[in-house]
């Protein structure tokens, strides 16, 4: 139940700040009628460079107590960083995040980049989250002053703005109460802190708006420019786009017009504001950013022409499908009238005058979806096609038809019969990379209807003058009827989506103990197999004559089956594994990422069309050859004679483990763990069955005490052995070395010849001159999002044991995204352990 409310206010948040920005468009256009360019040229014309340049300068000032949070952020972690370059990038966080937004992503991850290292990741975040509650105080404390002025100097236009000022008041009592009640973990004087520094950047705002007036020689009240100019920043916060871009230009320039300021005055004012306080301040925090950058991220047959013929079909006819749905919801957006016979009036299969406006808008929307459900050879579509082209097709013909329409739709209409038998796929699954691309190009076509479609009618109807009869804010009743309007669309195009999802079926089974293990000692395993034993992934089997053969780890996320690994048991039966596993994951509509392959696998599956990208290098171990001998390895040396003259000792426990031991080694992993959390998929986590699989390598102080452990993963994979979940105590020194050489020298006498160190994820990958971007957009991805674990540490510290370095890749379904397919790798891995 909690899930569906989160869901439903998502979903909700999407529609309100889509409603919003229509909203804005369509206020705009309607002011757009009254304004006389030639009148906002004779005013800039006017303005000196010396005045321009002066308000570019107070814009810079203006913005320079919004850096100041990041000095008590700094105080508050201990960070040690120069003050000069807290400035930078503290002025480069606050601009970034006041340009583009992103629901506090930005400053999140850029101040996570810039201040986070050496500190845990989420008790990092949860104390720049706690420096964003602090962020609209100074606005609520200008609201309280715009309520004070209020009750000294009645003024009926500023009335209408009470309750949003109201409203507004009310948060600094409530941060007051997170604070008094311990919510709030900064010390009290970084509080005090963080609140006159919210005060101050605000008033910077606020300032950097009057003094553009004063400086453009514009004669208006203080007191009444300061309150109005306060409510367009609350209602510009409320709004949620990112600087509040035309939310508060809308509202101050119908505020400055009722205060009988000329509307190309008014609209001059709005543009030099935005050209000072965020345009030139952002310029110097790119070149902030550029230049404290490199300090953050260190970083045969005969069907053959049947079938070629048929699946070009498949493709022509989707494109012809989704083109047309796009000009279905473009001929609303722009009727013949609007664009008057040229280049797009031919480009347009749909006459204008024959499908338009709502019902136009919503069959885009569907021949849009009908499209990617199509080109995945969805079953149902093929039905639903014949159907809704020939409700089109009626609709068209009532509405006044051209003969090119109808030869189009019945074009449609005979590709779709022709090529009945290419659609198998058993349900729709909806690409995470298609949902994208057409929710973008759907809303971007939408908000452009809404905005041209005015002068030539529309089911939205809306006038200026609403602008001075509301309740809460202008334009209310229009607001909400905008809102009405998508949500009906977005919900019928939902129950399409779902009706095509009909009930999800997924690949693979769950995970048998024993069966597994009897494919583990008849066939062998991989240096991944013991993966299986944490049970959060599915298998995929091959199994004949009643004999399981090989099997593959598999995790279903959403639209895709991310393998873990490469396969395991047989080898001679892995083409035949691979195959099979392949159509059916295409039979149910399925993309595929293969991650940890080798370049065997790689090349198999590159041969289905597959694309891959190196994503980092495993480290082996030569047991055979290591040793202790030579110059390098003498401070090792030193390491372990140390650790063992002071009584220290390693011994391997054998399966299964008592309660006492689990307990012991409960705590250990706890206290490694700190505030960290487990990951899961490609790394292990704690768990008592899991340790149960295999004997698990320990180290005992003198008392006798376990202080470190490393579980001997069960991998049945020829002569080689790993461990997976090491952990154990900081407080000795070399401790972690220890444990590795005295697990070598155990193994190597168990005539084991190979140890996998495992992966160094992105070890040489993205981070050359000529790497390709997407490669270095993965990188930044995992660079950015996962703090956990250092990819430059990691394979400094592999290297030192490291015989030899074996390539491993990411492979990806073609036509899928490799930039969605990182993301989704990304949250399966970190995704939460239950």
């Amino acid at each position: 139940m909690k899930e569906k409310i989160n869901n439903f206010k998502e979903i909700f948040k999407k529609i309100f700040l889509v409603s919003v920005l229509i909203l804005v468009i369509i206020q705009f256009r309607k002011i757009s009628k009254e304004i006389k360019v030639e009148d906002i040229k004779y005013i800039f014309k006017n303005l000196s460079i010396f005045i321009i340049i002066l308000m570019g300068i107070y814009g810079i000032f203006a913005n320079i107590p919004a850096s100041l949070y990041d000095f008590v952020l700094n105080d508050e972690l201990d960070n040690d960083y120069e003050k000069k370059y807290i400035a930078e990038t503290g002025f480069c966080i606050n601009n970034f995040n006041d340009l583009l937004g992103l629901g506090g992503f930005i400053s999140i991850g850029l101040r996570t980049a810039f201040y986070g290292k050496g500190h845990e990741p989420s008790k990092l975040v949860k104390k720049i989250i706690e420096l964003l509650v602090f962020l609209p105080c100074g606005l609520s404390f200008f609201s309280i002053l715009s309520l004070i002025s209020l009750y000294f100097h009645e003024n009926p236009v500023l009335e209408r703005y009470m309750i949003l000022l109201i409203g507004a008041s009310l948060y600094i009592p409530i941060v007051f109460g997170l604070s008094f009640f311990g919510k709030i973990k900064f010390k009290k004087k970084n509080q005090i802190k963080l609140f006159i520094i919210s005060i101050a950047e605000w008033f910077g705002v606020m300032s950097a708006f009057v003094v553009i007036g004063y400086l453009m020689g514009i004669k208006f009240d203080l007191i009444t420019l300061s309150t109005l100019v306060v409510a367009a920043n609350i209602v510009g916060y409320i709004s949620m786009i990112p600087g509040a871009i035309g939310s508060f230009d809308l509202i101050i320039l119908l505020a400055l017009k009722s205060q009988g300021i000329d509307q190309e005055l008014a609209l001059s004012w709005i543009l030099l504001y935005r050209l000072a306080y965020y345009i030139i301040p952002f310029c110097l925090a790119f070149v902030f950013f550029s230049k404290n950058f490199t300090k953050a991220f260190q970083f045969k047959e005969a069907g053959f022409l049947k079938r070629l013929f048929k699946n070009i079909t498949v493709l022509f006819n989707t494109f012809m499908m989704y083109i047309f749905g796009l000009f279905m919801i473009l001929a609303a957006t722009l009727p013949d009238k609007a664009y008057g016979g040229g280049l797009l009036t031919k480009l347009n299969p749909i006459r204008a005058s024959a499908i338009y406006q709502f019902p136009s808008i919503l069959f885009g929307f569907i021949f849009i979806i009908m499209a990617r459900a199509y080109i995945s050879r969805q079953k149902k579509s093929y039905i639903l096609n014949i159907v809704i082209l020939s409700l089109v097709f009626l609709y068209t013909y009532i509405t006044g038809y051209s003969l090119s329409t109808l030869i189009y739709i019945v074009i449609m209409f005979v590709m779709n019969l022709i090529t009945k038998d290419e659609l198998h796929t058993k349900q729709f699954i909806y690409a995470s990379e298609d949902r994208f691309i057409d929710l973008l190009l759907a809303n971007f076509m939408l908000i452009v209807y809404v905005g041209k479609i005015l002068k030539h009618g529309s089911i939205i109807d809306v006038n200026i003058s609403d602008a001075n009869d509301f309740i809460l804010i202008p334009f209310e009743y229009n607001f909400a009827s905008i809102i009405v309007t998508i949500s009906i669309i977005y919900f019928l195009s939902y129950l399409l989506i779902r009706f095509l999802q009909g009930s999800r079926l997924k690949i693979g089974e769950k995970f048998d103990r024993d069966r597994y293990l009897s494919l583990l000692e008849s066939q062998g395993g991989s240096k991944e197999a013991f993966l299986a034993f944490l049970d959060d992934k599915d298998l995929f089997w091959l199994r004949k004559d009643g004999l399981d053969l090989a099997c593959l780890q598999i995790k279903t996320i959403a639209d895709k089956v991310v393998v873990m690994g490469d396969p395991i048991g047989n080898e001679e039966h892995f083409d035949e594994l691979l195959d099979e596993f392949i159509n059916q994951a295409d039979d149910l509509g399925y993309n595929i990422v293969f991650y940890e392959i080798n370049k065997e696998i790689t090349m198999k599956v590159h041969e289905y069309g597959f694309n891959f990208m190196k994503f980092g290098e495993s480290a082996n171990v030569n047991l055979e050859e290591f040793n202790l001998d030579g110059k390098k390895k003498k401070n090792l040396r030193k390491t372990i004679n140390k650790i063992d003259r002071d009584g220290y000792k390693f011994e391997v426990m054998e399966k299964p483990f008592d309660g006492k031991t689990i307990k012991r080694l409960q705590e250990i992993s706890n206290s490694w763990l700190g505030e960290g959390k487990e990951k899961g998929f490609s790394l292990g986590f704690f768990d008592r069955n899991y340790l149960n699989t295999g004997d698990i390598a320990v180290v005992k102080n003198p008392d006798g005490k376990i202080i470190a452990f490393a579980n001997l993963c069960p991998i049945y994979y020829k002569n080689w052995a790993t461990v997976d979940l090491m952990r154990y105590d900081d407080k000795v020194d070399g401790l972690m070395d220890y444990l590795f050489i005295n697990i070598f020298t155990y193994l190597k006498e168990n005539n084991i010849k190979y140890f996998d160190l495992g992966m160094a994820p992105l070890a040489n990958v993205g981070v050359m001159r000529h790497s390709f971007l997407q490669e270095k957009m993965v990188y930044m991805i995992f660079k950015l999002g996962d703090h956990f674990y250092s990819f430059e540490g990691l394979k400094a510290y592999k290297d030192k044991y490291a015989s030899f370095w074996e390539e491993r890749y990411l492979s990806y379904s073609r036509g899928s995204s490799l930039i969605f397919s990182a993301l989704t790798l990304f949250y399966v891995i970190n995704k939460k352990i239950k």
